[in-house]
């Protein structure tokens, strides 16, 4: 709760997209400095259960970003986590990024910590044991 008060009185919590790389949020700034804060992207053309249920899993997921305090977590270390704990790799609906990937994926994948695929193994695991 500590790091969901911090974020409510740093940044708080936006819908803009400020870096459009068709994420659905990001985290922003720092806990450390106090500026803290969390861009979700979910479409209000969606019923307000719906938006309702992706605000809370989304804000979880960009908390757990920020909670290094002074850097950020990325997808891809959480993702190298989840598939190194065997209970929670076997939760894993989507196969582990690194699993099915050719040698130009691969290096796609090394060299962008932030990519999707990170993201979606990692948030799939984060979802079945928090929200089902």
């Amino acid at each position: 709760m500590d790091l969901f008060d911090s974020v409510l009185s740093g940044s708080d919590l936006q819908r803009t997209n400020p870096t459009a790389d068709g994420g659905m949020g990001h985290p922003i700034g720092r806990v450390i400095d106090k500026n803290a804060g969390i861009a979700l992207f979910g479409s209000p053309k969606n019923s307000p259960a719906i938006l309702l249920r992706f605000d809370i899993e989304g804000t979880l997921h960009e908390l757990l970003h920020l909670a290094g305090q002074k850097l950020y977590f990325t997808d891809a270390q959480f993702a190298q986590i989840v598939n190194g704990i065997p209970q929670y790799a076997a939760l894993a609906r989507v196969p582990f990024p690194m699993d099915r990937a050719d040698k130009k994926t691969r290096k796609e994948l090394i060299n962008n910590p932030g990519d999707i695929r990170w993201g979606g193994y990692w948030n799939d695991v984060l979802k079945r044991t928090c929200f089902e």
